[in-house]
Parts: C-alpha cells; structure tokens; sequence
C-alpha cells in the first residue's frame, strides 16, 4: 500500500470511528454534536446578520468538523466559521514544551485536513518555552499557513514573553481574518484591570488580540476595546471577545434575579468556580443569553466594539455523549 492511500485509510477511519453511538441524542433527537453545530451556526448567522463583516472563530471540538454518519467535512458547520482555532496543536497536550506524541497529532491533523481549501483558517496554540520547541512549533504552523500563538503556560492569565519573538512580526494594519499571522489569546483578566490591560497589551505586535471581554464582571469599555486594537508599532488590529457557550456564569450581567431563587432549566451540573454551570447549550433559553435577543452575549460584544467572537466551550457536547 503507497503512502497516499495509507493517509486515506487513516483519515476515513479516523472520522468514522467519531460516529455517533445509537442513543447518544439531545431531547430533541440530534446528536449532542449536531445540537453544537447548530448552536455554533446560528450564533454565526445572528452576528453576520447585524454586522456583516463580524467574525467567529471557535476552539476545539475537532469532531465537529466531520459528519458523523460519513466520511466527509460538515460544510454547513465549517462555512459557518472564520476560524477554527487548536489547543495544543502539537506542544503541550502532555506537558509544556513537550511535543504531541504521533496518536494525539494524527488525531487532531485527519480531521483539519478534511477543511477545504480557503474556507477556516487554523489558529494554533502551542505550549512551549525553549527556543528550540518555539522554532520548531513556528516551523510546523508556517509549513500549514497557520496563525501562530505560543504561551509558555496553559493558564492564559498573563501576556507571555517570548524569547525569540512574536511569529512574523509585522506592521501592517491588519483588517481581515486573511491578514493575520499571529494572534494572543487571554482567557482571564483575573491579574488586570482595565488600565494595565490596555498598557500591557499596547506593548505587543499581536495581529489579533482575543480576550475576556469582563473584568470584575464588568464589561470593558468601547474606549478600552478602541485601545486594544493599535500594536505598539502603532498599526491597527482585531480585537475578539471570549464567549463561552457551554458554561453559564451566574455573575455575569445575563443572569436573571429570579435565577437566584430557581436555577434556570439550562443550567445543569456546577462546575469549576463556584456559580459557574454546565449549560444545556441545545435549549433555546440558553440560546438566548448567547444570541437570541438584543442584550445576548454575542449583540453586546458587537455593540461593545469586537470585531468577532472566540468561541469556548465548544467541546461541551463531550460531557452528554
């Protein structure tokens, strides 16, 4: 057997093994896949609607990138997206700065190769801090026209330094998803205020900046997110506001007063942090804190001043199968 056709092989495997089994269905009889696909595309639809040229990006849950009763690409979820970002692409699933062992790399490239050509971009993160790893990672994500961002940690609570440079380095006012060579992600605020957010982020050269939107459960300011998107050479770039749509926080605005009384229907199993939920993310009350009404999440962050949104939490459909 030549290589081209073991490649196949692997992949058709591969994809097929993430079928479905039989009963694993939402209450309303898809697949808690399908249910996330939905979501995604919906909270894709919504954004486009009111402001054409917003983009989401969603993190993880390769499988959904696959039908799961054939072979090929879900177009229907991969035309939804801008972006498809990576977690531990091929550093640090097993530590940081140690490289992907071959199963876990095979695993996550079979199904980015199913993505056609010029549709989502990757966005990989890779977690490494030796100059050797970051060379090599930076090596891997140029040969695969990938967006670059290296942390030396998996906690992505502070901005990085990275010895050797930021990837491809620019000063180039940066307009669309296609311009972006590199891209920082800041999951929580929790060692910044607004103030030193701002400074600490007008330092860097990043093309694509993709933070918490809250700080102190407070949305940050039109005037802070204008901040945001000017590199310290002084160039512009995007500015993506982190939406989790699996975990419901019951600090954040959205949060009901009678919800204090009576948990909503959506919110399933505590998790992490205490008042944080698991979110049934295939009912529609849910769906409206993520984008269904006029103060949903994802028309906030549009009115705030984003660019796009970040999806998190898109592997969430895991903790039902």
């Amino acid at each position: 057997m030549n290589f081209t056709k073991l490649t196949i092989l692997i992949l058709l495997t591969t994809i097929i093994s993430c079928k479905v089994p039989d009963g694993n269905f939402s209450p309303y009889g898809n697949s808690y896949q399908q249910e996330m696909r939905v979501l995604i595309q919906n909270i894709s639809k919504n954004a486009k609607t009111k402001k054409a040229d917003f983009k989401i990006i969603a993190q993880n849950g390769l499988e959904l990138l696959a039908n799961e009763n054939t072979s090929g690409p879900n177009l229907n979820y991969i035309y939804a997206l801008d972006g498809i970002a990576v977690d531990a692409l091929n550093y640090g699933y097993e530590g940081i700065d140690n490289i992907n062992s071959s199963e876990e790399n095979n695993y996550k490239n079979n199904f980015l190769k199913i993505i056609p050509a010029k549709t989502a971009p990757i966005f990989a993160i890779d977690y490494c801090y030796k100059e050797s790893s970051i060379k090599d990672s930076y090596s891997k994500n140029e040969l695969t026209k990938n967006k670059i961002f290296i942390s030396n940690s998996k906690i992505l609570n502070q901005i990085p330094i990275v010895n050797i440079g930021i990837f491809n380095e620019n000063k180039s006012n940066i307009s669309k998803t296609e311009e972006i060579q590199n891209f920082f992600v800041l999951t929580s605020n929790e060692n910044f205020n607004s103030k030193t957010l701002v400074e600490g982020l007008n330092n860097t050269n990043y093309d694509l900046v993709v933070i918490d939107p809250f700080i102190n459960n407070q949305l940050l300011s039109t005037i802070d997110i204008n901040a945001l998107k000017i590199k310290k050479n002084g160039a512009k770039r995007l500015v993506y506001a982190i939406i989790n749509v699996a975990e419901a926080d019951s600090k954040k605005y959205y949060w009901q007063n009678d919800w204090k009384l009576k948990l909503p229907s959506f919110a399933d199993k505590e998790i992490g942090i205490l008042g944080n939920f698991r979110a049934k993310y295939w009912q529609t009350d849910w769906q409206n804190v993520l984008y269904g009404n006029e103060n949903s999440l994802t028309n906030t962050m549009i009115k705030a001043g984003f660019d796009g949104c970040y999806l998190i939490g898109v592997e969430g459909y895991q903790w039902y199968e």
